[in-house]
């Protein structure tokens, strides 16, 4: 997205002059490709015909995490000092 947006008019504010944007890489999505690779190998590409990474892949990645931070929770005991 940072390449996609490289040549946006706002980005040339003074406002923007010490912002993050500058520190993050802009790679050409027609040179990069990203890809997901399952756990039996295959590669699944993630951009659209535009580069672009869809939103549904990331709330699908949250949701993974968040499942597997559930998960972990129903064995967190909280110390013996904690519940004095």
């Amino acid at each position: 997205m940072a390449y996609i947006v490289k040549d946006n008019i706002k980005l040339q504010d003074e406002e923007y002059n010490d912002d993050e944007y500058y520190l993050i890489p802009k790679f050409n999505p027609e040179i990069y490709k990203v890809f997901e690779i399952k756990e039996d190998g295959t590669e699944i590409s993630l951009q659209d015909n535009e580069g672009n990474i869809g939103k549904n892949y990331f709330n699908i990645l949250m949701s993974s995490v968040m499942d597997d931070y559930s998960d972990c929770l129903n064995f967190y005991e909280i110390s013996i000092e904690e519940r004095m």
